[in-house]
């Protein structure tokens, strides 16, 4: 490879990425080395995926597509590839991210980074690189707001690590193993690191464990989130000021990168075997702690026996860290042994409560803003209950930097309210541009409601901007004045000290009140537009809905408020039921009220009744009462889970199975919301394996799948609806629903008797509500026609036409067809039936125009139709 000279400004970490990614083309004898080689290398760089975690992407779909470009491109050449004309615009456009000029080769100041580097790639609209990340929505510019996770300057050490007793590099064999190495107790010495709280106890155990006579190798085991590197960065904090025990102050702690150790090996097995050999000659005889993260992507490369020899081998004491899976790669290879394993469990809402206030004021310091005890209290209670598929105190820690950094966004730039409006007004008038020269009458009355919603917007609009301008004008003009007051009282001191008197008199009695008054008023106005730069916690609560897409206001509601009226809401909805609307809504109120037990899910109901009754319907409404929207329900129909072996695609294959590496749809769905409605349509119709499944939710709130992995359902309700006992409930006298003794008989009847024929006790006695539907009345339905027309009404909102039915025609839609077992489905199908059929043939013929009211009766036993 030549050293070019637009390499020159590169900086360490930037000129091996340069060069492992020219390596990579060689290898699969590419005949350009393209922007798509740099990206590939990129990603093998830990700090650079977590860049990529931090603005949301799947790796694992980023990872693969990557693949996919660099194995379509010709494998023609022969091994010593060209510059392609992308990579080289490329590094021009990093040399301008970073400041440097076409004729600034002999600066030594400025260095084109990681980070110059990742924000031309995403500049680079144009190549394959620019094409998979624009896939996954990674604009220019994206990367900027989480550079300062780029750890290069850690990385890459052109001197030795500052510890003790560690002789002067002298050979490039040591500096080639250096590269890999990061000083944690420097970094810790110049306060790289946040504070850490409440990890003493861990601290203590892993000091412990490296002062063992064997196994002395700490293992820190634990999900992705939970705190494992702050366990990590605690201890170096320690050396750095010797806060440890007398035999434990001349350690060095190292960390391996094995990102970097891994990236542009040719041969990975025999590539990285020999790097690693140069580490470990390196490190030889020199008192050191060597971390590893992910300590399972070297395990099991072919090197792993080399790693298993280090732990056995005594001199180099070994720290490392893995997540519960990785633990059982390591189980699997047969190093796990050689470790202590120290399990790092999730942060408690207290515990992560105390790390957020000890964070809080660098977070201030960054962001510029305050940070109260309302949004840290607020960022823990909503990640732990809408971040379940991540873990304290991580998840709270990223939902509050991401708040503060909206805040500032809002706060310094346009807000989102002004930005909004001034986008939606462009695309009204793009469209209205569109539409302007078409006289076709439906473009015609498009373009009337795009000039009333213009109209309306224009002046909010340029009120917006007003008071946008105002608030950045407001500052600048209060600077101004106090200035000027100053400069005056400089000038009336100064012609007092010379006696002239007359122009002192001047200056106090006739500029300085016309400076003071005018100071008045920009304080006046300061004071008016300028916003507390405080976070909230609806800054929070906004962010997360971002996240996760349940409404902010569902978020902040007090439980009180959101409880008190529940029942009268689902009544809206689903009539004729009040006993089973009441039932769920105590049920629901006692769970969110703390009286249930927190492992368990919200509520677990068995709903009884015939088909048709709304079973169904109160479930969608109490998903969008409880989660914000009727898209927060999974519904999982039971006839599909017949066989035994049918239940396994609740859970997903085990590992080693065709479709393992799935997961299951059950557990999935859970992870991805957990806060959710889970339907069970027609239990009864589910195996016995399902039945079995269903226990362990019921009871412990969780659920494992084929992978291992945990599906927690302590923010889910569990509704399971099924039509055993309908002809007794059919049969029943319809006075026994009006009381509480009466249904508790009809109850206790189906419990044991219909119920205890088709379901085991145990799993009965999990559930913590039986409700019973009662079949639907005539006075019901026709509160059901009611609800139904209105939806048809709904429909033809955009034709500005109305159906009005009578009570005539009512009445015979609902004796139309009834049948009591199918409840007000027959009713449903009469209205397509009599009613919309009708009106879709009148619409096709021309009959019915914008304004008119298209009357429904019933004379004599035929269905009448008028204007």
């Amino acid at each position: 490879m030549k050293n070019l000279n637009f390499t020159k400004p590169l900086s360490p970490e930037a000129y091996n990425t340069f060069y492992y990614a020219q390596l990579l083309a060689d290898q699969r004898k590419h005949n350009e080395y393209e922007p798509i080689h740099l990206l590939s290398v990129l990603l093998d760089r830990e700090d650079v995926r977590d860049v990529m975690r931090a603005a949301r992407v799947d790796l694992a779909a980023l990872d693969k597509d990557v693949a996919t470009v660099l194995t379509k491109i010709p494998t023609t050449g022969k091994g010593n590839c060209l510059l392609s004309r992308a990579i080289v615009q490329l590094f021009a456009d990093a040399r301008k991210e970073a400041g440097i000029s076409e004729n600034d080769e002999q600066q030594e100041e400025r260095k084109v980074t990681i980070v110059n580097l990742l924000n031309a790639l995403a500049r680079d609209i144009r190549s394959s690189a620019g094409t998979v990340l624009q896939k996954h929505d990674l604009m220019p510019g994206v990367f900027r707001a989480h550079s300062s996770l780029i750890r290069e300057d850690g990385t890459v050490h052109t001197n030795p690590p500052e510890v003790h007793n560690t002789q002067p590099l002298s050979s490039e064999k040591d500096k080639n193993s250096n590269r890999y190495l990061k000083d944690l107790v420097n970094m810790a010495k110049h306060d790289r690191f946040d504070p850490v709280i409440g990890r003493d106890t861990e601290v203590r155990r892993v000091m412990q464990i490296l002062d063992r006579r064997g196994k002395n190798h700490p293992l820190l085991v634990g999900e992705p989130g939970v705190g494992k590197f702050s366990i990590v960065a605690a201890l170096a904090m320690r050396l750095a000021h010797n806060d440890v025990p007398e035999h434990l102050k001349k350690l060095a702690l190292l960390e391996l990168n094995a990102g970097s150790l891994l990236a542009g090996a040719k041969m990975r097995g025999e590539e990285v075997e020999k790097r690693l050999n140069q580490i470990f000659a390196f490190l030889k005889d020199k008192p050191v702690i060597l971390y590893v993260r992910n300590i399972e992507q070297l395990a099991n490369q072919p090197s792993g026996d080399l790693i298993r020899q280090l732990l056995m081998r005594d001199g180099i004491r070994l720290l490392a860290s893995t997540s519960v899976e990785g633990s059982r790669k390591l189980k699997e290879s047969g190093t796990l042994d050689e470790f202590t394993v120290l399990s790092v469990d999730p942060s408690t809402v207290e515990h992560t409560t105390q790390i957020l206030r000890g964070l809080a004021p660098r977070y201030e310091v960054h962001h510029k803003i305050s940070i109260g005890e309302e949004p840290i209290a607020a960022a823990v209670r909503l990640a732990k209950r809408y971040l379940q598929d991540r873990f304290l105190p991580a998840s709270a820690i990223d939902l509050l930097d991401e708040s503060a950094s909206r805040k500032r966004i809002e706060l310094d730039g346009t807000p989102s309210a002004t930005d909004a409006a001034v986008k939606r007004l462009s695309s009204l008038r793009a469209q209205h541009s569109s539409l302007s020269n078409d006289h076709d009458p439906s473009s015609v009355k498009a373009l009337k409601k795009l000039d009333e919603e213009i109209a309306e917007l224009e002046p909010k609009v340029r009120e917006l901007q007003k008071q946008d301008e105002v608030s950045r004008v407001a500052p600048a003009n209060h600077r101004m004045r106090l200035a000027e007051m100053a400069k005056l009282t400089s000038d009336l001191d100064a012609a007092r000290m010379k006696k002239d008197y007359a122009r002192a008199g001047k200056i106090e009695h006739e500029l300085m009140p016309i400076v003071q008054k005018q100071l008045d008023n920009a304080a006046e106005l300061l004071a008016k537009v300028e916003q507390p730069r405080m976070l909230t916690e609806e800054d929070v609560a906004a962010v997360l809905e971002d996240w996760t897409g349940v409404a902010a206001s569902k978020m902040l509601e007090g439980e009180i408020e959101q409880l008190k009226g529940m029942d009268e809401k689902l009544k809206q909805n689903v009539v004729g039921q009040d006993e089973a609307v009441l039932s769920v809504s105590q049920a629901v109120r006692r769970a969110r009220l703390g009286l249930r037990d927190p492992k368990r899910p919200i509520g677990s109901f068995l709903f009884l009744g015939s088909s048709g009754v709304g079973k169904t319907l109160i479930a969608k409404s109490l998903a969008e009462l409880l989660f914000g929207s009727a898209d927060n329900m999974v519904r999982i129909d039971m006839a599909e889970y017949r066989e035994p072996h049918q239940a396994q695609k609740l859970i997903g294959s085990p590992v080693g199975y065709v479709g393992s590496q799935e997961g299951g749809m059950l557990t999935n769905a859970v992870r991805k919301k957990p806060n959710s409605l889970l339907l069970f349509d027609e239990i009864e119709k589910g195996s016995v394996a399902v039945n079995d499944m269903l226990l362990a939710v019921l009871e412990d709130g969780r659920l494992t799948d084929g992978l291992g992995q945990t599906s927690f359902f302590n923010e889910s309700v569990v509704v399971m609806t099924s039509n055993i006992g309908t002809k007794r409930l059919l049969d029943a006298d319809p006075a026994l629903f009006d009381t509480e003794e009466g249904r508790k008989k009809l109850s206790d009847d189906l419990l044991h008797n219909d119920l205890k024929e088709a379901m085991r006790p145990e799993f009965i006695n999990r559930i913590d509500n039986i409700i019973v539907f009662r079949p639907l009345l005539k006075d019901t339905l026709l509160k059901v026609a009611d609800i139904e027309l209105r939806a048809v009404n709904k429909m033809l909102e955009q034709r500005e036409i109305t159906v009005s039915v009578s009570d005539a025609a009512k009445l015979a839609l609902v004796e139309e067809d009834a049948v009591p077992s199918l409840g007000a489905r027959p009713l449903k199908r009469a209205i397509v039936k009599r009613i919309q059929n009708r009106l879709t043939d009148e619409l096709l013929t021309g009959k019915y125009k914008p304004g008119d009211v298209m009357k429904v009766d019933y004379v004599d036993g035929i269905y009448t139709f008028g204007v």
